[in-house]
Formats: structure tokens, C-alpha cells, sequence
């Protein structure tokens, strides 16, 4: 099997083929759409929660033999 990359549109469901691979016309091929999506229009600005979020000094201290039961309740 051969592969080839092309980018095309699509026309309500007819894809063209450009104009140098119409000799793919006669054959049977596999076709792979992928389509581009639209970027998301709120992006995350750095530092915006600044502020807001807290952690505790001993926030990686090892558990006491009490708190591991509970730590691990589902």
C-alpha cells in the first residue's frame, strides 16, 4: 500500500482529489479524514489564581499512622 498527504476540502460530503493523484481514480484507496478544530477562544492566562490557591508547609510530611486510614477511604 502506498500513502499519500494532501490537503483538500470537502465539498458537501465529495472530497476532491488534487489534480496529480487522479491516478488514484481507477484504484480502490483508503481514505482518512482528519479535520482541524477550531482552537478554543479562552485560553488560561498564567498567574490568573494567583493568590488562590494555598498549601500547607507540611504538605508532603509523611502520614501519621492515623491519617492513613482515612487518606485512603474510597
Amino acid at each position: 500500500m502506498r500513502a499519500v498527504e494532501f490537503e483538500t476540502s470537502a465539498d458537501n460530503g465529495v472530497i476532491s482529489i488534487p489534480e496529480q493523484y487522479h491516478e488514484f481514480a481507477q484504484h480502490k484507496v483508503r481514505v482518512v479524514v482528519m479535520v482541524e478544530e477550531p482552537q478554543p477562544q479562552n485560553r488560561r492566562t498564567p498567574g490568573s489564581a494567583k493568590g488562590q490557591v494555598w498549601m500547607s508547609n507540611d504538605f508532603d510530611a509523611p502520614l501519621t499512622e492515623g491519617e492513613i486510614p482515612e487518606f485512603f477511604q474510597p
